[in-house]
């Protein structure tokens, strides 16, 4: 069984005239584009998200969003780094997600995008919210891992309740610089 990873970047010479290498062109229907046709083959999607958390803007990795959502792929989120800002820049930017403002350096691009997600904003736009929650869940579950590790270590057998309680408070934690400075402490007592 092989897997087939679409990497856009360097799939498409950005620079260039995108919607010519997409297929796309006067094409209205972008389902039928090769970009599209070569997404509806993989299993699940990942959306790598840089230190400017910019693919919320662009109209491209919505339509990218969009068509994840609508053909029920699994949907990952990865970012730059795990650091407390860029965590806090995805938690801010989700928060306050429209894809109806995306944009496009191509507007004909543009005006095809939105007119296909027409109606499906509102659902784009939790399932990326959704993709930022999933997220800092998972680095949450990884920190309080390493904690509990390494206080079983530091506090010994006896003290259980004391690593139970530590986790628990570790759980109600939302603030990512928190988590954050957490394991920058972890990371150094290992």
């Amino acid at each position: 069984d092989e897997n087939t990873i679409w990497v856009c970047t360097f799939a498409l010479k950005q620079n260039g005239d995108v919607a010519a290498q997409l297929g796309v062109g006067d094409n209205p229907d972008l389902e039928k584009s090769p970009f599209a046709k070569a997404l509806e083959k993989a299993d699940e999607v990942l959306l790598l998200v840089d230190e400017k958390v910019e693919p919320f803007d662009r109209a491209w990795c919505v339509y990218e969003a969009y068509l994840t959502v609508t053909w029920s792929k699994k949907y990952e989120m990865c970012p730059f780094s795990y650091s407390s800002d860029m965590l806090g820049e995805i938690t801010e930017r989700t928060k306050r997600i429209d894809v109806k403002k995306c944009d496009a350096s191509d507007k004909e691009d543009l005006r095809k995008i939105l007119k296909q997600i027409e109606g499906k904003e509102s659902v784009l736009n939790d399932c990326i919210k959704d993709l930022a929650i999933k997220l800092r869940r998972t680095v949450k579950a990884a920190v309080s891992e390493q904690i509990y590790k390494s206080s079983k270590v530091k506090l010994g057998s006896d003290k259980r309740e004391d690593r139970k309680r530590a986790v628990e408070e570790l759980g109600k934690l939302d603030d990512v610089k928190v988590i954050d400075d957490l394991t920058e402490v972890v990371l150094k007592s290992s």
